[in-house]
């Protein structure tokens, strides 16, 4: 399976869980892919589809590779269907509501249209012309006898009013491509089927790369749902992108619903979208929330004192009565009043929490209503860097190489999430943005002299058109990040000094460059940085770095040496912050490179 290297760590990481929870793990990765992206598109529209191996075995339909299909679904009334006779099952409501699902998964790096066209022309066989489909196993003729029951007449005249629908889904494990040439060819397609087969009412052809099934698995690994009373709720007026709003207060006791599962135990899940993570009970803000939650004169004060909570839903379903269903939320803006209201849920009965519940599915919507809620309270600006798509790929990343590397590292996205992860060495196993920043700037960039002369919000905010680009290479980040990590285990173990310390990021900076042999840096959006990250990775599991962490401490220091001799008037501090040291170093490197290499 050959997947562009940073979405190949991040989805293989998930594919293993997958493989694991629906005991797989005897399936090569290529046919386990297919597997998974046929449970992510179908549990998209019916989140309960799969209860074991055996539901996912049942909608495979393409066993030797040659139909253009991997898998055909049908879910009517919100329920996967296994054989016809679920059909006049379902009939005997009077009410047929039909999803009929198509998928295609594709393990190569690009979107190839003509595979797409394949997947497209296998689709209008089975609905038009089954005799050219030259795979006929099992399973694809339980789903032509499906689909035959489906338009018998006693069945198809009970088809809600744009039922039956039909979704075509080509899978690749691709990031980009022409998204122009392929919309406007799924398009076309639609358009000629929609006309060429008038009995189901809409074509939804679309073309799904690696991104979204990671989006996918991370949406769909939150399922949870929960019924809650919203009596003391309006609904305000329609708003572009949004469903529905509302504003107004729950009891604690309702609030708790929505934080915590059926045991009773936190939903940490919910709050992923938050800038920071819980605090700790120690935390100044948090030990003022604690104290008006538990002082009986101040309790029915908190609606009045607390800015509330803000709760994004991507389903809301109003069940009478005042009760309403929600499902895949996420608490946005208040993760620390949410901790401290379960930290004192004995209390939880006399409390009202204001709060804001807004459904919608719009992510650019979602990513503005963070950034706006989060702006109550002190947060740093360069803090919502990290809510972006491009950190949230890096921080599974890390976790997933973390698993299999010899240093365990952690990216703290979000600040204080550390603080809940064991059975860490120490704490400069933690990369935070900042870090990350200095890292990627010093070892890729190769400007260690620009570390050393500003705060990393300020290199952010001057390169904020270089750093973190959606085309980089996520590994680039990863490695500069752990070349600082082993740094300072080297520094524990007395290899390195405190001396050395100081010049950690050019040692960092050098020591990329001894272990590619070179001391040019490719674009980091580039094929040849995927080949020399690949090697780098490879060198830091299985060789013995700390050869390369001595050189390189001998070479900086005797370009140290011999800057300080002609520059009488400059320190070691003016060295480091020069752009001139800078670039002697880089031609020591280089000299020590061409000498040295065979």
């Amino acid at each position: 399976m050959q997947i562009y290297m940073a979405v190949n760590k991040i989805l293989k990481g998930m594919i293993d869980n997958f493989k694991k929870d629906f005991l797989l793990e005897d399936m090569e990765l290529s046919k386990a892919y297919e597997y998974f992206s046929n449970y992510l598109l179908v549990s998209k529209l019916h989140p309960d589809a799969f209860s074991d191996v055996g539901d996912l075995h049942r909608v495979v339909v393409d066993e030797k590779s040659q139909f253009g299909l991997d898998a055909i679904a049908f879910i009517v009334n919100g329920n996967l269907v296994v054989s016809k006779e679920d059909i006049s099952c379902y009939a005997k409501s009077k009410t047929l509501d039909v999803q009929i699902i198509f998928i295609q998964t594709k393990t190569e790096e690009k979107c190839d249209t003509g595979d797409l066209l394949k997947t497209i022309q296998a689709t209008k066989n089975f609905l038009m012309d089954f005799d050219a489909v030259t795979e006929k196993n099992e399973n694809i003729l339980n789903a032509k006898e499906i689909y035959d029951a489906l338009f018998e007449y006693d069945n198809y005249r009970y088809c809600s009013g744009k039922s039956p629908a039909c979704y075509i889904y080509y899978v690749t494990a691709a990031k980009e491509w022409d998204e122009s040439l392929v919309d406007s060819l799924c398009r076309d397609n639609e358009k000629n089927m929609l006309s060429s087969i008038s009995d189901i009412k809409s074509f939804d052809i679309r073309v799904f790369g690696s991104q979204y099934m990671i989006g996918a698995y991370n949406e769909i690994e939150n399922n949870a749902e929960v019924q809650v009373y919203l009596k003391n709720c309006i609904t305000l007026d329609k708003i572009n992108d949004v469903q529905e709003v509302y504003i107004g207060y729950l009891t604690g006791d309702e609030y708790l619903k929505i934080i915590t599962n059926k045991e009773g135990e936190l939903r940490r899940r919910i709050f992923y979208e938050n800038v920071r993570d819980y605090q700790g009970p120690e935390n100044a803000v948090n030990a003022e929330i604690r104290k008006t939650i538990e002082d009986d004169r101040q309790r029915d004060k908190f609606v009045l004192l607390n800015n509330g909570v803000t709760i994004i839903t991507k389903s809301v379903v109003p069940l009478g009565g005042n009760m309403y269903e929600l499902r895949n939320f996420q608490v946005v803006n208040g993760c620390q009043t949410s901790n401290e209201i379960y930290n004192a849920r004995k209390y939880a009965k006399d409390l009202l929490v204001p709060v804001k519940i807004i459904y919608t599915t719009d992510a650019d919507l979602i990513t503005s209503i963070v950034r706006a809620t989060n702006r109550q309270s002190p947060v740093p600006e360069e803090a919502f860097v990290a809510l972006e798509r491009y950190h949230k790929e890096l921080q599974m990343l890390i976790d997933q190489y973390s698993k299999d590397m010899p240093l365990e590292i952690f990216y703290e996205r979000r600040s204080g999430e550390q603080d809940t992860i064991s059975n860490k060495l120490g704490k400069y196993q933690k990369i935070t943005l900042h870090g990350l920043i200095r890292a990627i700037t010093s070892v890729y960039f190769q400007d260690a002299h620009v570390v050393y002369n500003n705060n990393p919000a300020n290199i952010l905010r001057n390169r904020k058109d270089k750093l973190f680009c959606k085309e980089h290479n996520l590994e680039s980040y990863y490695i500069a990040s752990y070349l600082f990590v082993e740094f300072v285990y080297l520094q524990q173990k007395h290899v390195l000094n405190r001396k050395d310390y100081s010049l950690r990021f050019y040692i960092m900076m050098i020591v990329r460059s001894l272990v590619v042999k070179s001391v040019v840096v490719p674009e980091l959006s580039s094929k040849e940085i995927q080949k020399q990250n690949a090697d780098l990775i490879k060198c830091l599991k299985n060789e013995q770095i700390e050869k390369y962490y001595l050189t390189a401490k001998e070479i900086v220091g005797k370009a140290m040496e011999d800057y300080l001799k002609e520059n009488a008037d400059k320190n070691a501090m003016d060295a480091r912050k020069s752009a001139d040291f800078c670039k002697l170093v880089n031609k020591r490197t280089q000299d020590w490179i061409t000498h040295n290499t065979k």
